[in-house]
């Protein structure tokens, strides 16, 4: 389940994501804030993890930052988010996203990582919440 949270962006990356050796592009496809309720997001963003620098953006901003996998936990670091560029394109769906995704990309938040297929990920918010936010993410290219 996602729900807007605190470190959404270190979730994303493949050689964070699955030990590869090159990275990949991961696609937020879903977003979980609400028990029930998961929000189809795919293709709106993407972020990829270099080595510990993480690069993306969301449907209205750039993001960069730092973050680390270990042991199936995704922790962020730090992070930048960008201006919203065109206010009047980011609206909607595209807005909402946006905002989901600002409440969960928090320096200091950490997500539990599972492997739900060879080249899907859910990364899981750690928190105390009943239903823990977490964010869907997948790629196209082979981890």
């Amino acid at each position: 389940m996602i729900r807007p949270a605190k470190a959404l962006a270190p979730l994303l990356a493949a050689c964070a994501l699955s030990a590869c050796a090159a990275p990949a592009t991961w696609q937020v496809v879903g977003i979980a804030t609400e028990p029930g309720l998961p929000t189809s997001v795919a293709g709106t963003s993407n972020f990829q993890l270099r080595g510990d620098r993480l690069q993306g953006a969301t449907p209205c901003a750039e993001v960069e930052g730092t973050a680390s996998l270990v042991d199936a936990t995704f922790e962020l670091h730090s992070l930048t988010i960008g201006a919203v560029a065109d206010e009047a394109a980011c609206t909607g769906a595209a807005r909402h996203t946006h905002e989901q995704l600002v409440s969960l990309l928090q320096p200091g938040a950490a997500f539990d990582v599972r492997e739900t297929g060879p080249t899907e990920r859910l990364l899981i918010l750690r928190t105390d919440a009943l239903d823990r936010p977490s964010v869907r993410v997948m790629t196209l290219e082979a981890p």
